[in-house]
């Protein structure tokens, strides 16, 4: 929780300040943690061939999207082997007020 407190302005009313630093930690933390190699791993480019004899990706990439009047987002991930997806890399944008209308 980020500390809330009050503060007089010059005028003498109170303006209410929150203390972001604890929170921002956290968000930073929960990024770092979101980016490291336990969690994000790199593409596998082994391929096997199939029963036709073309050459093919041993494990597909998922593409996972998620989108919203405001923002958007993807992940892009490949199977492990015991078939759990790993994510190889994040992305996500706020979309600007006319992009939001133009794709709305």
């Amino acid at each position: 929780m980020s500390p809330v407190v009050l503060v007089k302005k010059k005028d003498q009313s109170l303006r209410l300040c929150i203390d972001f630093r604890a929170l921002n930690k956290a968000l930073k933390a929960l990024k770092h943690a979101l980016t490291s190699p336990a969690v994000l791993r790199l593409p596998d480019w082994s391929t096997v061939k199939d029963e036709r004899g073309s050459t093919q990706l041993r494990w597909p990439f998922h593409l996972t999207t998620d989108w919203s009047t405001s923002a958007m987002s993807a992940v892009l991930s490949q199977p492990d082997g015991d078939g759990s997806d790993r994510p190889i890399a994040y992305a996500s944008r706020v979309l600007t007020p006319a992009k939001a209308k133009r794709l709305g």
